[in-house]
């Protein structure tokens, strides 16, 4: 018998649909295998912990990590260097950084913080950029997935400091040099996004949705569509749910910025979070 937390959360005016997939897809994972799994719990900040049991465990565990993402189930000195995904909470409300929740079922310690410099070095080296100025460029907004490596652990302050992953980095470095402006959607489903985006007419004007989680997606604009445009159209149809531009050209308005984001050999640029 197996107890996790998804990293997939409940949250925004989607809550109850969700809560209605994942029921359903406990259910169906329960009858193609043999175990037992259900919703046991969702916490305040939404992180949904289920219930495995069964001879079909592992099977089952390797289903949902790759689908909905299981989170850290502690945390120990053995845990620095491990690669994880945190959600942004209170994105703005301090000056020194930004804080993720990782989902963690104990609260011995607190949200993982990636501090400012951190964030400086990684995304646009060690220009002295603010962290309202960070997370209005680069979209980082409550809700948000980060893939993030975990750097420190202090035990006695239960305190957890991280950075991104070179995945993450990467991610950025792809964006940045695609030169294709981003629309950043927390709180609704991708047909949702896809039924907006027929009905205000502009289907045409994007290239695709990826998808960054069950609620959390990037709308990627066409060469030539603006996406604060994008968002002014899109924004009525989605009245409790943000959606933030991410441009390019106001980022890396030289290659400076771009070499910092791709540096300490990252290697190509690849697809993820």
């Amino acid at each position: 018998m197996v107890e996790v937390t998804l990293i997939t959360r409940v949250y925004g005016p989607y809550s109850e649909r969700v809560l209605r997939y994942l029921t359903m897809a406990m259910k169906s994972l329960s009858s193609d295998l043999r175990l037992k799994s259900e919703i046991l719990n969702v916490s305040k900040r939404g992180f949904v912990q289920i219930l495995v049991n069964g001879e079909d465990e592992e099977i089952a565990l390797n289903y949902i990590r790759g689908k909905f993402g299981i989170a850290l189930q502690a945390l120990s000195e053995k845990s620095i260097g491990v690669n994880t995904v945190g959600r942004i909470v209170d994105s703005g409300k301090v000056g020194y950084g930004l804080y993720l929740d990782l989902g963690l079922t104990s609260r011995e310690y607190s949200d993982a913080l990636i501090p400012l410099r951190t964030l400086r070095d990684q995304l646009v080296g060690r220009e002295n950029m603010s962290i309202r100025g960070l997370i209005r460029a680069y979209a980082l907004y409550d809700d948000l997935p980060l893939s993030i490596e975990i750097s420190k652990i202090d035990s006695e302050k239960r305190e957890i400091t991280a950075k991104l992953t070179d995945r993450q980095r990467r991610t950025y470095r792809r964006w940045l040099k695609s030169g294709l402006e981003r629309v950043i959607v927390t709180g609704t489903f991708h047909e949702e996004l896809k039924k907006a985006l027929a009905r205000t007419g502009h289907s045409r004007d994007i290239v695709r949705i990826d998808s960054l989680g069950l609620l959390e997606h990037v709308i990627v604009c066409k060469s030539g569509t603006e996406a604060p445009g994008l968002i002014a159209a899109l924004g009525p149809c989605f009245p409790r749910v943000p959606l933030h531009a991410l441009v390019p050209s106001k980022i890396a308005t030289d290659k400076k910025v771009l070499n910092m984001v791709g540096r300490a050999g990252l290697g190509p640029a690849t697809s993820a979070l």
